[in-house]
């Protein structure tokens, strides 16, 4: 049986142990055949992500207090934020805004990175599309949170960047294990409300992004938003006839949208030949709540312009704080600078 290894600069890894805490483990070559269609996982070297000027592990975290009376250690805790791991750094209770690992269900660790804006009311999960890793989207991420005023966590799937670098493989079940740690971090260790977490998911990251939805946990969230979003994989190949497919069938989303009874927006492209728009016109038709769609015209799939979807996100943010203002169910505005929650 062979194992694959990870090019780091000019040589190759060892298994065990690098630096800034990531550990290389074998794992076989081989992939299943729905993975490898699924996930086309940006193939990138640990040098991109540890690039000191625009790499990930920039954005590790550097404030810390001393731990508060009563916690306890966050390790073992199936899911939560690992304070202590890898780049993110020390130990005790850490400020949580910047890069940080989280640990899924089954122990694996994916990296995650927190986004915090001054005054913002609500936080976003963000789900990102199957081509793309957290790396390549952190400028992506900062406008996000800018142009909607938002907290942004945007998180790793197992089997994408610094995942990938581990020997783990991308898999639908990995999906959402990934937004399940992403969601326990926010509601569990930073203890943000349920009622104020908008849920956002592009391309196939609105597979792990309406199963959360349409979980009982998250029944009373802000909101949903979709981008380019796919009916199911099957769905995007073979179109409604994707249905007989269904015992082979991925990130079955017309399935769980119905269930979701807060507002959802969905955006997307006329002109998308990856992801045809049919698809987000399904789910728009199944939704209990609707938001006004946006079908941008003549755009496809990976050139729908990142300004107008932000615009549209952010009046979408707008209506769901004017509604939780309204039943008085919304913290008050934090000035500028507060820090924000600690966890262990």
């Amino acid at each position: 049986q062979t194992f694959n290894s990870v090019n780091i600069g000019d040589g190759i890894s060892p298994i065990g142990p690098w630096q800034d805490g990531i550990t290389c483990e074998p794992v076989p070559v081989s992939m299943p055949i729905v993975s490898m269609l699924a996930f086309p996982v940006p193939q990138l070297d640990y040098a991109f992500y540890a690039d000191v000027n625009h790499g990930l592990f920039r954005r590790r975290r550097t404030r810390s207090r001393s731990r508060s009376s009563g916690g306890s250690d966050s390790g073992g805790s199936g899911g939560g934020a690992d304070a202590a791991a890898g780049a993110a750094g020390g130990g005790g209770v850490q400020d949580m805004e910047g890069l940080l690992f989280l640990e899924t269900g089954a122990g694996e660790r994916i990296p995650a990175v927190y986004i915090k804006t001054p005054k913002a009311r609500l936080t976003i999960i963000y789900s990102h599309g199957n081509g793309e890793d957290i790396g390549l989207l952190l400028h992506d991420m900062d406008e996000l949170a800018r142009s909607t005023n938002t907290n942004v966590l945007i998180y790793e799937y197992v089997g994408y960047s610094i995942s990938r670098l581990e020997g783990a493989i991308p898999t639908e079940a990995g999906c959402y294990r990934s937004i399940d740690a992403a969601w326990r971090f926010l509601t569990v260790d930073m203890k943000v409300a349920v009622h104020t977490i908008i849920l956002y998911g592009r391309s196939i990251g609105s597979g792990p992004t309406c199963d959360m939805a349409s979980k009982p946990e998250a029944a009373n969230l802000a909101g949903v938003a979709l981008q380019a979003p796919i009916a199911s994989g099957a769905r995007v190949v073979f179109g409604d006839a994707g249905v007989a497919a269904r015992p082979l069938d991925i990130f079955t989303n017309y399935s769980k949208i119905g269930k979701v009874t807060r507002p959802v927006a969905i955006m997307h492209g006329t002109a998308d030949q990856v992801v045809p728009i049919t698809n987000g016109e399904a789910l728009f038709d199944a939704l209990q709540s609707p938001h006004e769609p946006l079908w941008l015209a003549g755009y496809g799939h990976n050139n729908m312009p990142l300004t107008l979807c932000n615009s549209y996100v952010a009046k979408f943010v707008r209506k769901l704080t004017e509604e939780l203002e309204a039943r008085k169910d919304l913290p008050p505005e934090r000035a500028e600078g507060t820090e924000g929650c600690s966890v262990m």
